[in-house]
């Protein structure tokens, strides 16, 4: 399913899927209703009212169930990757407050991670993977940042900050990974796809005088099932096809938080030496 989201256009998928589950619910109507005599299909109303309609409030709430908690999946990834970038940025800004040699290497890592996030990581992700470039990049960034040597009480302070926003990196960088994969086994997607085919299966049981009206219904019925299991299926793989997470958080950064800050950090060492200078006349 997983190449399938990813290959195929998400609207053609989606017309394919009803497509495909409408034709399997004709197909089962017109076997029943050519084998079974509505006249023998119309004794068993009562009974089968009663059965379909408790097996009906069981498939609604544990497809509900399921439908949501993939859903809250999707929208928690989102925010994981939106606090990895400003963790990112937060990183990045604090450290323009070391000495320089440190602070150029620990910006120049975060770009060239940011980078490779961008560029390599977010396609191993649609495949279920993760960038070893990334991780290593990752590893430099971390040497460099725990191997400073702060000079100052003020160096001391930024460095404690950039600490902190080192650990919420690591942990959000890890729970990003975490969640690119899916978060309901497929073992219940065909445990539900089975739930479905058995309330359709059920109508049949159902039999009116008007073939045609019993077969809209039965169309409605298969469209607004598949249409919700298509959802839930699409929204369980955050990072493939039409609906993936896109890595525009971190495109941000390379284009506008980067060049921004480096532009603040510079204006700022131009103003401090212009102090100097009068403090020396």
């Amino acid at each position: 399913m997983q190449t399938l989201i990813e290959t195929v256009p998400g609207w053609l998928l989606c017309i394919l899927f009803v497509s495909a589950t409408c034709l399997v619910s004709l197909t089962g109507l017109w076997i029943v209703r050519k084998f079974v005599a509505p006249a023998a299909l119309q004794n068993s109303h009562d009974v089968a009212g009663f059965i379909i309609g408790i097996i009906g409030v069981m498939y609604a709430v544990v497809l509900a169930f399921v439908v949501i908690a993939v859903w809250e999946d999707y929208r928690q990834t989102d925010d994981t990757v939106m606090n990895e970038a400003n963790s990112i940025g937060n990183l990045y800004r604090d450290c323009t407050g070391l000495q320089d040699s440190a602070a150029e290497i620990i910006k120049a890592d975060l770009r060239v991670y940011t980078q490779l996030v961008v560029d390599s990581e977010w396609r191993e992700m649609e495949a279920g993977k993760e960038s070893s470039k990334a991780w290593g990049s990752y590893n430099d960034l971390y040497l460099h940042i725990i191997h400073i040597n702060p000079h100052s009480d003020r160096e001391q302070v930024i460095f404690t900050a950039v600490l902190d926003n080192l650990t919420k990196f690591s942990d959000i960088r890890r729970q990003r990974i975490t969640e690119s994969k899916p978060y309901i086994p497929q073992m219940i997607w065909m445990i539900l796809i089975a739930g479905s085919l058995i309330i359709i299966f059920f109508t049949y049981f159902f039999a009116l005088e008007n073939i045609r009206i019993q077969q809209l219904m039965t169309v409605m019925l298969s469209t607004t099932m598949a249409l919700v299991l298509f959802m839930g299926v699409v929204f369980n793989y955050p990072f493939n096809g039409d609906f993936r997470i896109k890595p525009d958080a971190f495109e941000r950064l390379l284009k506008y938080n980067f060049p921004a800050a480096d532009k603040a950090d510079l204006f700022h060492k131009e103003r401090e030496k212009m102090k100097e200078k009068k403090e020396v006349k």
